[in-house]
């Protein structure tokens, strides 16, 4: 196995969904899109429906797999929806959750 076949062995995500809370800008749209690149059909998250959905646009152009859904990580209501949502659309993949915060100012 050459070095290509094992990089892309250790970080296929073909199959996944990544869930990446914090998605729609700055470290967490980068994740979001190294995800896609990897194959992972990846859910960008945020409270900003617009945002989501423009970030989620950008990655489909890209050529990969995208939804946008606003969702605030302190309401688990609104969590538990989402979550249902995306096991409802992607049920047949297996789900990882990605976390990436803003500490902002």
């Amino acid at each position: 196995m050459n070095r290509e076949e094992l990089l892309d062995s250790l970080f296929d995500m073909t199959g996944r969904v990544a869930i990446v809370t914090g998605g729609s800008r700055g470290i967490g749209r980068a994740m979001a899109g190294a995800f896609a690149a990897v194959g992972a059909q990846v859910v960008v998250a945020s409270r900003k429906a617009d945002a989501c959905d423009a970030a989620a646009a950008e990655i489909v152009a890209e050529g990969g797999q995208a939804a946008g859904v606003a969702v605030h990580m302190g309401d688990l209501d609104s969590v538990r929806t989402q979550l249902e949502a995306i096991d409802d659309e992607w049920s047949r993949a297996r789900t990882e959750l990605v976390s990436v915060r803003d500490g902002g100012a």
